[in-house]
């Protein structure tokens, strides 16, 4: 970067300016603000670093004058002496950064790196726009985020988001119903991220019990549990300098949050069996289909946690609200196998649009995958598509439909049933069977335990 450095005390200009450029940056040094304020008008500068008190003028006239006459110069302010309004004075006033002196040279070269990465993610982010842009006017290309696809205000929206989030280190917590694209967003969130270069590592904490989980997270020390023969690094530790993805939050056990929540407020942890704490610098981007808020009214997630991961939460609407995005899906997933709009027959392609996809973009990729090996090189119909024909009904429809004999029923017998039956088509996975209920899981515990269906 070109900077230029101001300051009235010669021997701290000679400092700061000697400093960067040892870290490969191209360094001017004034002593006389006016002198500053003249060059700022005339010669390109990525950044400008000046003392706060000076003869007229000061930092914070130069700052206002750096804004007006080279706006893409970037500011921070150096002082002795320090006061909140001040500080809040300078950041309303468009600085970029704040250092009280008497500060570490090192300080300062991170700060001014941090900036550097971030310029060039802003000139790469404003360079994408622009290329899809001109690819959008040329070809008609359609917008997307990652490998997420969509023309509508609610996709648009999330897009937006995710952009503006992407250039931070903020926790964010994605939400949204099964197979609408959670994982995609936080990949593209990571990809687009300064710490783009170091790796992205997903964990469902859906799929495994507490002790495993717990491991994975962290790791653990030899010896730790009967089989642990050698020390392990947890995925935090593999995460170094990347982001972990935590998929299925709402799964997480109580006793996990707790680490969690240590992690996201002190940057540190304990691997299984280890004394020492081990730090992490990973930034955390965790998903959720739950209704979290719920979850901590049932007392099975902590609120604590909740607002530590809510600190920018991004909602991706579920596909049936987006009903503008569907034709430009299928003809996306249809042109993976080869086939275009004039492969799908009328009739197939009014049914699937007027399908209210409760499996969302999965569903619909899916469905579309199956019709295209089953039409073989031939037009794609609509039997092509099973699911169409099936009976829609909802939850309250479902209900209406079970009639009650002239005898009477047992409701204990028949809500034993319904769970049995729950448990049985969830493959065991209690999460799933509460689902299938309606109930939350502490609700279907406490039902499974009065049933006797504990075990």
């Amino acid at each position: 970067m070109r900077i230029l450095v101001v300051d009235d005390e010669r021997k701290m200009g000679i400092l700061v300016k000697g400093a960067l450029e040892k870290a490969g940056h191209e360094v001017e040094a004034e002593e006389v603000s006016k002198q500053a304020a003249e060059r700022l008008a005339k010669e390109p500068f990525d950044l400008l670093i000046t003392d706060l008190k000076m003869a007229p003028p000061d930092g914070l006239a130069l700052l206002k004058h750096a804004r007006e006459v080279s706006p893409r110069t970037d500011v921070i302010l150096m002082t002795a002496y320090a006061s909140a309004q001040t500080a809040v004075e300078a950041m309303q006033a468009g600085a970029y950064d704040y250092l009280i002196k008497p500060f570490e040279l090192g300080e300062l070269r991170l700060r001014v790196d941090k900036l550097g990465r971030e310029k060039n993610l802003s000139d790469s982010v404003r360079l994408l726009k622009k290329e899809n842009d001109l690819l959008r006017e040329e070809s008609g290309s359609k917008p997307r985020l990652g490998g997420m696809i969509g023309k509508s205000p609610q996709i648009k929206s999330v897009f937006e988001q995710a952009e503006m989030v992407a250039a931070t280190d903020a926790t964010v917590l994605i939400r949204g119903e099964s197979g609408t694209g959670k994982s995609l967003l936080a990949k593209a969130i990571h990809n687009a991220s300064p710490r783009a270069e170091k790796p992205l590592v997903t964990v469902n904490c859906g799929a495994l019990p507490e002790n495993l989980l717990e491991s994975e997270l962290f790791g653990h020390e030899k010896g730790a549990f009967t089989g642990a023969v050698a020390k392990k690094l947890g995925r935090f530790k593999t995460a170094e300098g990347g982001s972990i993805f935590l998929d299925e939050i709402g799964e997480m056990s109580p006793h996990l949050q707790v680490k969690l929540l240590q992690v996201l407020e002190e940057k540190q942890f304990y691997p299984v069996g280890g004394e020492q704490p081990e730090t992490a610098d990973v930034r955390v981007i965790a998903a959720t289909n739950r209704n979290l808020e719920d979850a901590i009214d049932e007392g099975e997630f902590r609120e604590d946690l909740f607002y530590r991961l809510n600190v920018f939460p991004i909602s991706i609407p579920p596909l049936r609200a987006r009903k503008q995005d569907l034709a430009l899906l299928l003809d996306f997933f249809l042109s993976r196998y080869d086939r275009g709009a004039n492969d799908l027959s009328e009739e197939a392609r009014h049914a699937l649009l007027d399908y209210p996809f409760p499996g969302n973009v999965r569903e619909i990729e899916n469905m579309v995958e199956r019709a295209a090996i089953l039409s073989g090189s031939g037009s794609i119909e609509k039997r092509h598509f099973p699911s169409l024909d099936r009976p829609r009904s909802s939850k309250a429809t479902k209900a209406a439909m079970t009639e009650i004999p002239d005898d009477g029923l047992n409701l204990e017998e028949l809500e034993k049933e319904l769970i049995i039956k729950a448990l049985e088509k969830s493959g065991g996975n209690k999460t799933q069977a509460a689902k299938l209920l309606g109930l939350t899981r502490r609700t279907l515990y406490s039902r499974l335990e009065r049933h006797g269906l504990s075990a």
